[in-house]
Order: structure tokens, then C-alpha cells, then sequence
């Protein structure tokens, strides 16, 4: 039997395998693209990120790979990567290239609803004084985020021209305090 019929007949079989997966995967997708989808998983994601801090919920294998710098710096990584994509929604409206926004637009509210998932795998806590800082504007801009135009149902201009000046402008001290705790991790490493 050649190698790419081993190929095809193990892709064949994994598809068999993971059709119930594929499935759900994609009901979750429609669901998401619907709008309701990406508010309600991320509003669960923040409540049980928050529970889990004030209730002091840990899991000790993450929590130690997070004591890990080198996982720390991949999830760091990660984020930093994560954030990236999210303001490249900004660079499309920017550059003038408005169909090319609207068409991205939908992708960065669905990977919005993941920024605290994204966080947990790099920090199960807020951290203390600066880090403090940082987890607020970044929770603060994942809230806002959730609690768009189209989410709160209040299709006024000033509103829109508000919340667009607040996403942003977290969103600036977020780059900013990154990029400070990335100089104080690698000076201090």
C-alpha cells in the first residue's frame, strides 16, 4: 500500500472520529456569529475567572507551570500575539481599508470572547501593583468589549463615539503596560 493511501485511510478514520466533535465545533461557530453566542461565553469566561480568584480555585498543575519561565514567556508570547491580531482591526480602519474592517470585525469580537482564557494560562491571578494595573485595564477593555453598540442595544451615535473612545484608549494602556512588564520580566529574569 503506498504511504499516501496510509494517508488518506488515517485522515478517513480521525474524521470518523472527531465528526461528533467537528460538529459541535461548528454549532458553537454559528452560534458565536450570531452575536449572543460571543457575549454569553464571555461573560461566563470573566465570572469564573473572577470566582476562581475570590474563592482562591486552583488548579496545581497549572499553577506550576505558570511558576515556569519559560511557559511564562510562551504565554506571554501567546498574548502579546493574541493582542497583535485584536488591533488589527484598527490598522484595517486606519489605512482607510474599511470592507477589509467590516469583514475582519466579526473575527475580532469572536477571539475577544478568549482574552480571559488567553490570561488564565498565563496568570491565574491579577497580580499586585503594576500587574494589578495591567489585569484591570485588560478586564476592564475584555468588559467593554462585551458591552458593544450591538450587545447593549443602543444604536446612538454619541454612544458608539463614547465606547469606541474607551475600547481604544484601555487599549493603548494596555500595549503600554505590556510592553513595561515585558522590559521589568526580561530585566529582572
Amino acid at each position: 500500500m503506498p504511504a499516501s493511501s496510509h494517508v488518506t485511510v488515517a485522515l478517513e478514520q480521525a474524521r470518523h472520529r472527531f465528526a461528533g466533535t467537528q460538529s459541535a465545533v461548528s454549532d458553537l461557530c454559528l452560534w458565536m456569529q450570531k452575536g449572543e453566542g460571543c457575549f454569553y461565553l464571555g461573560i461566563l469566561l470573566l465570572v469564573a475567572f473572577w470566582v476562581q480568584d475570590a474563592f482562591e480555585l486552583r488548579w496545581n498543575w497549572l499553577m506550576e507551570m505558570q511558576n515556569n519561565e519559560t511557559f511564562k514567556q510562551y504565554t506571554g508570547l501567546v498574548l502579546v500575539m493574541y493582542i497583535g491580531h485584536q488591533w488589527y482591526l484598527s490598522l484595517l480602519r486606519t489605512q482607510g481599508q474599511m470592507q477589509a474592517a467590516r469583514s475582519h470585525y466579526q473575527r475580532h469580537k469572536q477571539a475577544g470572547v478568549w482574552a480571559t482564557l488567553l490570561f488564565y494560562f498565563h496568570s491565574i491571578q491579577f497580580g499586585y501593583a503594576y500587574l494589578f494595573l495591567l489585569s484591570m485595564v485588560y478586564f476592564a477593555n475584555v468588559v467593554l468589549g462585551l458591552f458593544n453598540q450591538k450587545t447593549v442595544r443602543i444604536r446612538k451615535r454619541w454612544f458608539y463615539n463614547c465606547w469606541l473612545v474607551g475600547h481604544v484608549s484601555l487599549s493603548v494602556l494596555l500595549v503600554i503596560l505590556i510592553s513595561y512588564h515585558i522590559f521589568i520580566a526580561f530585566s529582572y529574569e
